[in-house]
């Protein structure tokens, strides 16, 4: 009996609690404690804590520290936009996206030095990553193809015309046997080699499409934006146009990056890499990959 009478006065504890709680701390966490031998209850909100969210890296950003100079984020004092910029050792900068992309870039003072005019550095071999004089690795092979097939056809020959006299000796017949598989081998080498150069060709036809369809894509977005920029001056924006010309310029941004990747698949295409393209692909993709994600996010004012 007096079990069953502590039980109920501990009901009613807890319903009082919840309902003066809930009446004075609103969604405040309420912890109500009833025990016995018999039972102990506990009611309250559970409040589970995210992590901070973390956003990816700026490739941007990355880029100009990697080459060893500082990276700091700039306001307008009109706009109050935020930008990155790259900032060199004599205090100049660029803005971070426009020296990523190489359209702007920072040349050191060149120390002047008694006694020599070769104010362009010093000459020598011109191994310093340029593009090569080399031809299509496909057409090389193709070339190579042929000629095994004519130096082989040249060998053959005399057998072939002492076995319509009918005067191939038997040592002579067996060599005409081998020349011939040979001269087999060697034609469905230059058919495959001749197939290959097709595919080159074709290949970089792709390239070429897919450059020409950025770059109109490029003149869309740039028409677009001064459509904009002239809803503007005349006083007729309209509601989205700020995060339209924002997201427009990512867009553009996105363009030039795909265009160089492009250029330097080319190259690989060609067989005229430079020694530095495996590196740069890679920081061009990741670029992409930041830059779409951040219009996916809603980006912000700096990117």
């Amino acid at each position: 009996m007096k079990r069953s009478a502590l039980l109920a006065a501990c009901l009613l504890l807890i319903l009082g609690s919840s309902w003066v709680g809930g009446a004075t701390f609103g969604d405040e966490p309420r912890l109500s404690v009833c025990s016995s031998s018999a039972s102990v209850t506990i009611t309250g909100n559970v409040v589970s804590e995210m992590p901070p969210f973390k956003p990816a890296k700026n490739p941007a950003a990355t880029f100009c520290v990697n080459e060893g100079f500082t990276h700091e984020i700039r306001i307008d004092p009109v706009t109050g936009a935020r930008a990155g910029y790259c900032v060199f050792p004599d205090e100049s900068g660029c803005e971070e996206w426009a020296f990523f992309r190489g359209t702007c870039s920072y040349t050191p003072p060149t120390p002047a030095v008694a006694g020599t005019l070769d104010l362009a550095g010093s000459g020598g071999d011109e191994e310093d990553g340029g593009p090569g004089e080399g031809s299509v690795e496909a057409e090389a092979a193709a070339t190579a193809a042929s000629a095994a097939v004519k130096r082989i056809e040249e060998e053959i020959a005399p057998l072939l015309a002492k076995e319509l006299d009918g005067t191939l000796t038997p040592e002579e017949a067996a060599n005409l046997s081998e020349k011939r598989l040979e001269l087999l081998e060697a034609e469905v080498d230059l058919i495959e080699a001749e197939m290959a150069v097709l595919a080159a060709e074709r290949d970089l036809s792709e390239l070429k499409d897919e450059s020409l369809a950025l770059k109109e894509e490029a003149l869309a977005l740039t028409l677009e934006k001064k459509e904009i920029e002239r809803r503007g001056l005349l006083g007729l924006v309209e509601e989205g146009d700020d995060a339209r010309q924002t997201e427009i310029d990512i867009l553009l941004l996105i363009v030039d990056l795909r265009l160089e990747a492009l250029e330097i698949e080319g190259r690989a295409l060609a067989g005229t890499s430079w020694p530095e393209d495996e590196e740069r692909l890679r920081e061009l993709n990741e670029a992409i990959d930041y830059l779409e994600a951040e219009m996916e996010g809603g980006g912000g004012d700096e990117v």
